[in-house]
């Protein structure tokens, strides 16, 4: 058998500087690692050996010059850096090192002048631990952006800005609530929300945000919220205390309304008003009791009106109608008045309201002028004159207020002729730009409904979903509520519930009209 040709192809030769790097490159790492650590290590243990050898004064010997030498100068060899694979190196540690005459590496100094060097040490390590320091926080910065929250590299890396990071955090949290609730998704958007609120508790529009969405299935949590925003937000207490009790009203939570209109009562006389709503529906006096025991820090209003209203209690109706028989006290406050004819007119005695109306004068607010006025009318059975009064308001201006307080007769009263000639004033003028147009329509909606005319109930919502640009599906629940007749099929809070921006007046009005289906 003949062999094959031997190859003509001669195998490339590796070039000698590669040979070189790949023989000497692993001894020459190992060298430097390992002085690498010896200089981490020697910057403690020998400064501190040094640190003792100068506190000794001769007690101690030398911990780093060879003993069998002379220890003069330049002529003492170094015991510390015998193990150090590289003497330029070794000096980064001890800079008496250095080279003789004769180019021998040998101390600089006489035994006596050996000494420590601590500041080298401290800038090493302090330099390390700053590149360190600089490196993690870069990872945390890179990671956070890549999650997603807009935190800065500052409030990253340095410690008095951290708290920064949660407010960003709570911003990215926001963010998804957002797209939560654009996507529909209630649960995710309460979620985020609530993770928003606790990573960034001074954030009041969160906090609100918080409270006024969970406030419809989530009571207990809306609550706390409304709770924390009065503690720590004390320069907009007035405000959270008057979004909280337009939940809790929403909600028929008239326990928890008590409490908070009892520690309210004496900043303003809708409080008052607020704390005798819920204590009607309740029942419960001890609120009162307690409130009127505070001593000087209720008004002296409130006070009389208190003892009025557990006097009317307490009597029978012909009781109760020989006590409002009775004058005012003298210079009564427009509380105090409006609440003595308003008792008049539900014990029956219109007539002397009427009387008490005619002689009030600008004692009271025009508009709860107006509002006994009408509901002194309606207890009398003037409904004509009712009417004409209605007509004389309307034709000289259309505003919320006034449609507010319409609406409000009107869910108690309804009256086809005066619910047309508001939807007519309404429709037929532009209501003011800055108006509260969701109360105003959402009040226009109740009415009607309340009326059963469920054309103008139609108009409304579809003004209502104009407003918020929304398909506001809630509606149909409201809608179906007034439907349902005397059947209670759909629970009377449901329906409050999908009635966002409704006035406090026009929400009293539906409890009363809610009363009447019972």
């Amino acid at each position: 058998m003949q062999k094959p040709p031997p190859s003509t192809d001669t195998p490339e030769e590796t070039p000698h500087w590669l040979r070189v790097l790949a023989l000497t490159w692993p001894r020459a790492f190992v060298g430097w690692a390992g002085d690498l650590a010896r200089l981490l290590w020697g910057f403690l243990d020998l400064n501190i050996r040094k640190t003792f050898f100068r506190w000794g004064r001769g007690r101690v010997r030398c911990p780093c010059q060879h003993p069998s030498d002379s220890g003069r100068a330049f002529e003492t060899a170094c015991d510390a850096m015998v193990s150090w694979s590289s003497a330029r190196r070794f000096r980064r540690l001890c800079p008496l090192l250095r080279k003789n005459p004769a180019g021998e590496w040998r101390c600089s100094v006489n035994t006596a002048d050996v000494r420590p060097f601590w500041g080298r040490a401290g800038a090493v390590f302090g330099g390390a631990a700053l590149a360190i320091y600089l490196s993690g926080t870069l990872a945390a910065f890179l990671f956070f952006r890549i999650v997603g929250y807009p935190v800065t590299y500052p409030s990253v890396a340095w410690p008095p800005a951290w708290h920064e990071i949660n407010h960003a955090r709570a911003q990215f949290f926001m963010g998804k609530a957002v797209r939560a609730l654009q996507g529909n998704n209630p649960v995710a958007a309460m979620m985020a929300l609530s993770e928003s609120y606790h990573l960034d508790p001074s954030n009041y529009a969160v906090g609100r945000m918080l409270a006024q969405f969970s406030q419809p299935g989530w009571g207990d949590t809306s609550n706390s919220v409304y709770l924390q925003l009065m503690h720590d937000h004390p320069e907009r207490r007035k405000e959270t205390a008057s979004a909280w009790f337009l939940a809790l009203l929403a909600r028929g939570d008239f326990s928890t309304i008590e409490t908070l209109a009892a520690e309210r009562a004496a900043t303003d006389p809708a409080w008052v008003n607020a704390l005798l709503f819920a204590s009607r529906r309740t029942g419960d006096r001890d609120v009162l009791r307690k409130l009127l025991k505070s001593g000087d820090a209720l008004p002296l209003y409130a006070r009389q009106v208190l003892t009025i209203e557990l006097q009317l209690r307490a009597a029978d109706p012909g009781g109760a109608q020989r006590l409002l028989s009775r004058p005012l006290p003298p210079a009564p406050a427009p509380y105090l008045v409006y609440y003595w004819i308003d008792r008049q007119i539900h014990a029956g005695l219109a007539d002397e309201a009427l009387i008490e109306l005619n002689g009030v004068g600008k004692r009271m607010e025009p508009r709860d002028q107006i509002e006994l006025l009408l509901e002194t009318y309606a207890a009398e059975g003037w409904q004509s004159i009712v009417q004409g009064k209605v007509d004389q308001l309307l034709n000289a201006s259309t505003n919320t207020a006034l449609i507010e307080l319409v609406c409000a007769y009107l869910i108690r009263h309804p009256d086809p002729y005066i619910l047309e000639r508001l939807f007519a004033a309404v429709y037929g003028r532009a209501l003011p730009a800055n108006s509260d147009l969701l109360g105003a329509y959402t009040s226009l909606f109740c009415a009607a409904g309340a009326d059963g005319d469920w054309v103008r109930l139609q108009a409304s919502a579809a003004e209502l979903k104009s407003i918020t640009r929304s398909q506001f599906t809630a509606l149909d629940l409201a809608e179906a509520y007034f439907r349902d007749g005397t059947q209670n099929r759909i629970p009377f809070d449901r329906c409050l519930r999908s009635l966002p921006g409704l006035p406090i007046d026009v929400t009293y009005a539906l409890y009363d009209y809610a009363d009447g289906r019972k």
